[in-house]
C-alpha cells in the first residue's frame, strides 16, 4: 500500500496515516510530493492539486510528470500487485496538459486547478464529477457523460469536500452542498475558516483529511473547528459495522492540534 502525500506533511500526520492503513490490509509506505514550480509554495506539493484518480488512471500535470516520474512511478511499485481501494484496475499514471504559467513561471488561479476535482456517487445519478468544469483538464471531463458534471464556481473543488463516504460529504462552499444535495449526496454544510493554510487566510475541510481504507483521518481534532460537534456527530452517522459493505467507513482517526490543510492524500492500495 502506499499514501501519496505532501512533502509538507509532519511525520506525525504521516505516521497517523501510515498506522490507519496498516490497521485495514498491512504495511504502508509514503511517497512525499514534491512541490511543483508552478503553483504557490504554500500548495504546491498538495495531492489534491496534483494528482486525480478515475478507474486505473492517475492524472498529473505533465510538465510535473517529467521532472518526478521516477519518484512517482516507484511509489506505484511500492504497492506490489496494487490497486486502488475503489477500483480493480492497476493504477497507472496519465500525464495531462494543463495551462501553461505567466510570465514570471507561475499558474494562479484558475489555471492552477485543472485536476482539481472530485469524484462522488449520486444515489439518482451514479458516478459524478464535481469540478469548475470550464477549468478542468479535457482529459479528465472526457471520462464523464455531460450529464455526469457538476459544475460548481468553486475550482477548488476537491481541496473543499470532506469525503466522508462516496455519497456523503462535508464541505464549506454553498455552491458544492447545494449541487450535492440536488444529486442526493447527503452533505453537512459547515461554517468556513477554523483550518489553518500558512499563507492564506483559511484552509479547506477536504484538504485537512484524508480517506484512507476503512478511516477516516483528520490532520488535526476537527473539534478544534467552530462546528466540531456537528462534524464529529455526522461522520459517527455514516460509520457502518457491516463487515461485507465495500468501501465502508469504520473508523475516525484525529490528532491532537488545529486542522491545518496539507491537501487530502491519495491512498494506493
Amino acid at each position: 500500500m502506499t499514501l501519496f502525500i505532501s512533502e509538507a506533511l509532519p511525520k506525525e500526520l504521516e505516521n497517523m496515516l501510515c498506522l490507519a492503513a496498516a490497521d485495514s490490509k498491512g504495511k504502508c509506505s509514503a511517497v512525499r510530493l514534491p512541490g511543483f514550480e508552478r503553483y504557490d509554495a504554500p500548495v504546491a506539493s498538495h495531492p489534491d492539486m496534483l494528482l486525480f484518480y478515475h478507474d486505473g488512471k492517475i492524472f498529473c500535470p505533465d510538465a510535473y510528470y517529467a521532472v518526478n516520474r521516477e519518484l512517482l512511478e516507484n511509489g506505484l511499485e511500492l504497492s506490489e500487485g496494487s490497486r486502488l481501494c475503489s477500483g480493480d484496475k492497476k493504477p497507472r499514471f496519465i500525464p495531462v496538459k494543463t495551462p501553461e504559467p505567466d510570465a514570471d513561471g507561475k499558474c494562479r488561479y484558475p489555471n492552477d486547478v485543472a485536476l482539481n476535482s472530485v469524484q462522488l456517487a449520486s444515489p439518482n445519478f451514479g458516478d459524478v464529477l464535481f469540478c469548475r468544469r470550464q477549468s478542468t483538464a479535457s482529459e479528465i471531463l472526457s471520462l464523464f457523460s455531460e450529464h455526469s458534471v457538476a459544475d460548481v464556481h468553486q475550482g477548488y473543488t476537491h481541496c473543499s469536500v470532506c469525503t466522508v463516504t462516496e455519497s456523503a460529504i462535508i464541505t464549506s462552499d454553498d455552491g458544492i452542498a447545494r449541487h450535492a444535495k440536488l444529486c442526493g449526496i447527503d452533505v453537512l454544510k459547515i461554517s468556513p475558516g477554523g483550518i489553518e493554510l500558512d499563507g492564506y487566510d483559511m484552509g479547506f475541510i477536504g484538504g485537512a483529511s484524508a480517506r484512507v481504507g476503512d478511516a477516516l483521518c483528520f490532520f488535526g481534532d476537527p473539534e478544534s473547528h467552530p462546528d466540531g460537534e456537528k462534524i464529529i456527530k455526522f461522520v459517527r452517522d455514516h460509520m457502518s459495522d457491516c463487515t461485507e459493505e465495500k468501501n465502508a467507513l469504520r473508523r475516525i482517526v484525529t490528532f491532537p492540534c488545529r486542522l491545518r490543510d496539507y491537501g487530502s492524500a491519495l491512498y494506493v492500495s
